[in-house]
């Protein structure tokens, strides 16, 4: 039992840092491709938060920390 709780943890942490790896990949293309600024982050916070209401931490603050999480380790791995 604890072994498969583990691996449902481990898993579920996972596909989180993939996520929050994909929307600030995402971000940083689109500021790259369309000279995105601040305000568009902070507008694409409040389209989540509109289209999932029942999801949290999409807020403008995290969608930065995302993008920053991006960088700092795409940049490791070139």
């Amino acid at each position: 039992i604890e072994e498969a709780r583990i691996k449902a943890i481990t898993s579920a942490s996972t596909a989180m840092v993939r996520l929050y790896w994909n929307v600030g990949k995402k971000i940083v293309e689109k500021q790259e491709s369309s000279s995105w600024g601040a305000n568009v982050i902070e507008k694409l916070a409040k389209d989540i938060q509109s289209a999932f209401p029942a999801y949290k931490g999409f807020s403008r603050a995290n969608l930065f920390h995302m993008r920053s999480f991006y960088l700092a380790y795409s940049k490791s791995l070139d």
